[in-house]
């Protein structure tokens, strides 16, 4: 009667899913991760509103490689910030 219900979710779905689709692995764990989510998507929305805003002036060309460095940094930041999270964070969610 008192069975606990035990997570399906696994490390190796949460990395792998890093490596393919960056920012939105974060929805896999979303209850715990929603901030992370939240500030990735945003800046990389701001920084792409930047670009197009200014894509008829010289100032795109400053703002491309600070969208590139961004997308960049994030990529890498979901992928070990993944990987270095313990098994058991994964089994006990979202305790």
């Amino acid at each position: 009667m008192n069975e606990v219900a035990q997570s399906t979710k696994t490390k190796t779905t949460a990395v792998v899913l890093a490596v393919l689709v960056s920012v939105f692995s974060w929805l896999y764990t979303y209850k715990k991760n929603k901030k992370k989510f939240w500030v990735g998507i945003s800046i990389s929305l701001f920084l792409l509103v930047l670009y197009f805003a200014t894509y008829d002036l010289v100032v795109w060309a400053l703002v491309l490689p600070l969208v590139w460095v961004w997308n960049i940094a994030l990529y890498i930041w979901v992928i070990v910030d993944n990987a270095t999270k313990p098994d058991i964070f994964y089994t006990g969610y979202p305790n």
